[in-house]
């Protein structure tokens, strides 16, 4: 008890938020002192501990909540507030009191203690819930499972939604364009094997451009959905398909009730346009062999293979599918590997703060040397000169 004991007075000290300690129903432990003739968490102890989570919260009618946090391995329990929400100014005491079940002879004493209790933002609220399970239960628990809205007022909610659409105002400009740029350098490369890295995306903060959450995250699938359809025009996808594409998404996003299941469309949009880029990419008179060779070429840039894995993939002689591929790609068989090896060097130079060494290494280029005197050659510019340019 010692230890929490501390972690409870440091919490004070910075949030200035009232904190009970119980154990088996006895208090414990409180900060403030307060008399319990006006304590108004006696009046909502029953409803917190009511629910089976060990982490829950509870708004009252007038704007103020409580959290609890219930030990997993004894009878002992936590509880945080009240606390007044930051969104709701005009809290009736009279009406606290009432529901809180204090006399009317302990107006004043109940009015001075309200004094100390400051406005807290409720995201951060959920955080501090967070942070008492873990000190209190050693095991992690997201905001999700803990948040919902069962007795939240439409005005409470409502003020909610927006103090997490404003939220979406702290952005971070650099890291949202890389990753607009990683993003939409893969639907305009075609790159259908990097194309996975996007499963497990979320959606970016972009600025609060909504009046409610769903709208916010439809506009966002929206942005990205258009600036996906210029990525592929750029990528060689002819515009009367980017465009039909486009519009196709944009239409069945308007469908998709929730949140949860409007983000599941954001990985197949970017799939989508990926694969029709790839495959425009592909001259239409290669024969069905070169075809072959181009794709286990792409899928396998990662491995150590030569000329011969190739004419093994495709089950043609070396020196046929050798000549066949110089003839229908302008360059040779050895020559197309190093250029998939030396574009995805690019990308990892540039999204990524892996070594050199280890880049020419993970594409299976023989050395380094070799692997920065090859990127010089086709690019002008050395591996390390790129990167600091990408920097600058």
């Amino acid at each position: 008890m010692p230890a929490l004991e501390s972690f409870f007075s440091c919490v004070y000290a910075i949030t200035n938020l009232p904190i009970h300690h119980f154990e088996e129903e006895k208090l414990i432990y409180q900060i403030p002192e307060i008399g319990m003739n006006y304590n108004p968490v006696t009046a909502y102890i029953s409803v917190l501990k009511f629910t089976e989570v060990p982490v829950s919260y509870h708004v009252t009618s007038e704007h103020h909540y409580y959290g609890i946090v219930k030990s997993l391995d004894t009878l002992s329990y936590t509880i945080i507030g009240p606390i007044r929400c930051s969104l709701c100014g005009s809290q009736n005491l009279g009406n606290m009191m009432d529901e809180a079940h204090i006399s009317k002879m302990y107006e004043k004493e109940f009015i001075e203690f309200m004094k100390i209790i400051p406005h807290f933002p409720f995201n951060k609220f959920m955080n501090l819930l967070v942070l008492f399970h873990r000190v209190i239960n050693h095991r992690d628990i997201s905001t999700e499972e803990i948040r919902n809205t069962d007795g939240v007022s439409d005005i409470i909610f409502s003020k909610l939604i927006e103090e997490n659409l404003d939220s979406y105002n702290e952005v971070d400009v650099e890291k949202y364009y890389i990753f607009e740029q990683r993003i939409m350098d893969i639907v305009e490369k075609g790159d259908v094997h990097r194309v996975n890295e996007v499963k497990e995306i979320h959606f970016p903060p972009v600025g609060k451009i909504a009046a409610t959450e769903r709208r916010q995250v439809n506009n966002v699938f929206i942005i990205f959905v258009t600036a996906a359809a210029r990525a592929a025009i750029r990528g060689g996808l002819d515009i009367k398909s980017a465009l039909e594409l486009s519009n196709q998404y944009i239409c069945e996003s308007d469908h998709y009730l929730s949140i949860k299941t409007l983000e599941s469309l954001f990985f197949p949009m970017i799939s989508d346009f990926t694969k029709k880029v790839a495959a425009c990419k592909i001259p239409k008179n290669l024969s069905v062999d070169i075809f072959h060779c181009v794709e286990y070429i792409r899928k396998n840039y990662k491995r150590p293979i030569g000329v011969a894995d190739v004419s093994i993939a495709v089950r043609k002689s070396r020196s046929l599918i050798s000549k066949k591929f110089k003839r229908e790609m302008g360059m040779s068989i050895h020559d197309y590997i190093n250029h998939n090896k030396l574009e995805n060097a690019r990308e990892l130079l540039k999204f990524t703060n892996r070594p050199i060494s280890d880049i020419s290494a993970y594409l299976y280029f023989s050395s380094q040397s070799y692997f920065q005197n090859l990127f010089r050659k086709k690019y002008g510019i050395t591996p390390n000169r790129f990167r600091q340019n990408m920097m600058i």
